[in-house]
C-alpha cells in the first residue's frame, strides 16, 4: 500500500514530539504532510493538505476540535480523524462525531500502535476497487472534491508549480494543490517512472519514443524525457512492460 499523508492538529509543542516519535516507531506507512497549532491555523491548511488522517487534540486555545471537525469534513472530504486529547469527558460527543478513534494522552503506545493500524487498514479498504479488489487507486482532492482514481486511468502527471495536472485516459485532466514530488512518493508502484522533473509517466500508457528526446503516450500527448531519467526510464520499461 502506498504511504497515507498524515497531519496533527494541537497546540501543545510535546504532543507534536510525541506524535512524531510515534509514527516513526508505529507507523511507517503514515507520512507526516503538516503540522498546525491552533483551531485558525488547521482551518486554513487542512483543506490545502488534504490528509486522510488528522490526529486532532479536542481543546485548542480559539476552538474546540469538534467544530473543526464540522468545518472542514464535508461529503466530498472525509478523512479518518483520531483524536489525542486529556480530556476523556469529550469521548462521547468525539465518537457520535465520526470520530475514528479517541486515545487519551499521555499516549499508551500499544493502544497507539492498534489505533494506526486499524486506521490504515480503514484506509485501503476504501481506496479499494470494488469490481477489482487488485487495483490500486490514488486519492485526490481538488475543487470540486475527493475521488479515487485507478491507477490504470491515469496517463501521466505533470507539475504545475505547486500543483499537479493529472491526464486520464478518459481524455480529462485534474489539477491538484499537490507537488509531483508528494505524488512520486505515493505512485509507489513499478508502472510509474519519474522521465522528467516536470513529468511523470504510467508505462502502461507509453507508446513508442520519437526520440531519445521525446516519447508518444497512448492519447496522443508528447512527453519530453530528460537526459538525466533517461536510462531509469529505460531500465523501468525493460523491467515492467514484458510483464505485462
Amino acid at each position: 500500500m502506498t504511504n497515507i499523508d498524515a497531519v496533527i492538529v494541537d497546540d501543545e509543542r510535546y504532543a507534536h514530539i510525541a506524535l512524531k516519535n510515534y509514527l516513526k516507531a508505529y507507523a511507517s506507512g503514515i507520512s507526516l504532510i503538516g503540522q498546525c497549532h491552533s483551531f485558525n491555523e488547521a482551518l486554513v491548511e487542512l483543506p490545502k493538505l488534504t490528509p486522510s488522517i488528522i490526529f486532532l487534540d479536542i481543546k485548542l486555545p480559539d476552538g474546540l476540535g469538534l467544530d473543526l471537525i464540522k468545518e472542514v469534513v464535508n461529503k466530498e472530504y472525509q478523512p479518518l480523524i483520531i483524536c489525542t486529547t486529556a480530556y476523556d469527558h469529550y469521548a462521547i460527543n468525539a465518537l457520535k462525531n465520526h470520530v475514528f478513534d479517541y486515545l487519551l494522552k499521555p499516549l499508551n503506545p500499544e493502544e497507539f500502535q492498534t489505533t494506526v493500524t486499524n486506521a490504515m487498514a480503514a484506509i485501503a479498504e476504501l481506496q479499494s476497487n470494488d469490481t477489482n479488489l487488485g487495483q490500486q487507486k490514488l486519492r485526490v482532492t481538488d475543487r470540486t472534491g475527493t475521488q479515487y482514481i485507478p491507477f490504470s486511468k491515469i496517463v501521466r502527471l505533470e507539475a504545475c508549480g505547486n500543483y499537479t495536472q493529472i491526464s486520464l485516459s478518459c481524455g480529462s485532466k485534474v489539477l491538484v494543490s499537490k507537488t509531483l514530488k508528494r505524488f512520486e512518493n505515493e505512485l509507489n508502484h513499478p508502472m510509474f517512472s519519474r522521465i522528467h522533473n516536470s513529468h511523470i509517466l504510467n508505462l502502461e500508457h507509453f507508446d513508442h519514443s520519437v526520440s531519445y528526446k521525446e516519447v508518444l503516450l497512448s492519447n496522443g500527448e508528447l512527453v519530453p524525457v530528460s537526459r538525466a531519467r533517461k536510462n531509469a526510464f529505460l531500465a523501468a520499461i525493460k523491467s515492467y512492460l514484458p510483464k505485462h
